[in-house]
Order: C-alpha cells, then structure tokens, then sequence
C-alpha cells in the first residue's frame, strides 16, 4: 500500500545529479505557487471568473488538507 519498493525503484533510476532539478519541479506544484497563480489571474482577468476559479482552488485544496489529516500517514522513504 504504501509503494515502498516503487519509491526505492524510482530513487534508485534517477541520478543524485537531478534531485535539486527534481526539487524545483516539485516546488512548482506547491500551494504558494498556485496561490501566486491565481492572485495574477485574479489581477489581469475577468474578476467574476477568476473569483469562481478560485473559489474552486481553494475548496480543493481544504479537501487535499483535511485528507492528508485524516489518513495521517507517513510519507514514502
């Protein structure tokens, strides 16, 4: 369930040189960045939509949050 042979498989393929590359990119899926997003979107587009999309980012991501605290599980070595 907790796919720790997969997480060694991939740590293993990928070389130490990519781990600060891989870092970034996974920044780059973070909330303050998605925050960031939508603040610009929210500044330069139509309000009304930008407000509802959002709206949307935000519910998701109290839905992603509350999981995360229910399941409470540790995160893959």
């Amino acid at each position: 369930m907790r796919l720790e042979e997969q997480s060694a498989a991939v740590r293993d393929a990928v070389p130490v040189e990519y781990a600060e590359f891989v870092a970034v990119v996974t920044e780059l899926g973070g909330t303050t960045v998605l925050m960031f997003l939508l603040a610009v979107l929210f500044w330069c587009a139509d309000r009304r939509r930008s407000a509802l999309v959002i709206s949307y980012a935000v519910a998701g991501l109290a839905l992603v949050l509350s999981l995360k605290a229910v399941f409470a599980l540790p995160r893959p070595p």
